[in-house]
């Protein structure tokens, strides 16, 4: 059984590689022929006899295995450095495995990160339009309540002023501390973003991978 030692890098890259020569060799390969007459005479008359076309499609076969058997051996591999092979990612250190599960998750992050500060810029927007409309609302009440008065006193303006508060004065209701939350995952992205492709990148330089195939 032949072995060989390479970067994780190459095998990475050669992973790619493979997979586009396997897709490439089935889409090209004659698995099966016609031939006619006593003599077999192969139809397609770029083989000069069914001996020729036979070993085409064996070829063809053999060299789809041996290109399959391959890439099965490196991501075998692959596979074996990533759960064992360690990486530096700001703070944290993950195998590789969980460093690219990492990578894969961010998406969900990003998501979650952009739907609180919507709310939070929703929810915000939504207790100013309350408030404003609390104001008008109490404007309207104290000139209604002292038609006759030239100028309303703060004790009278507060008369009517209060129990509107009271009732109706919108504020954020806030249990997660959403900003606190904001501004700590925007550090964690931030953080993730910056460093990961960079560790990765140099883990998998210098980690060499044993292909047995």
């Amino acid at each position: 059984m032949p072995t060989e030692t390479i970067s994780l890098t190459r095998a990475l890259a050669e992973v790619k590689t493979l997979e586009d020569r396997i897709q490439k060799a089935i889409l090209t390969a004659k698995f099966i022929d016609v031939v006619q007459g006593a003599a077999d005479t192969p139809v397609d008359r770029a083989f000069r006899s069914k001996e020729e076309l036979a070993s085409r499609i064996q070829g063809d076969f053999q060299s789809i295995e041996a290109l399959a058997a391959r890439r099965a051996a490196m991501k075998a591999a692959i596979t074996k450095a990533n759960v064992v092979t360690l990486v530096k990612v700001g703070e944290r250190t993950l195998t590789i495995a969980d460093a690219v599960a990492l990578k894969q998750s961010l998406f969900i992050h990003t998501m979650l990160l952009e739907a609180m500060k919507q709310s939070q810029l929703q929810g915000t927007r939504q207790v100013e339009v309350l408030a404003k409309q609390l104001d008008e609302k109490i404007e309207r009440l104290v000139q209604n309540s002292f038609q006759n008065v030239s100028k309303v006193s703060e004790e009278q303006f507060q008369s009517v002023r209060k129990p509107q508060a009271d009732a109706f004065e919108p504020k954020l209701l806030d249990p997660l501390r959403l900003n606190d939350k904001i501004r700590a995952l925007e550090e964690q992205l931030d953080d993730i973003q910056l460093n990961l492709d960079f560790a990765l990148s140099e883990v998998n330089a210098r980690t060499d991978v044993e292909i047995s195939y």
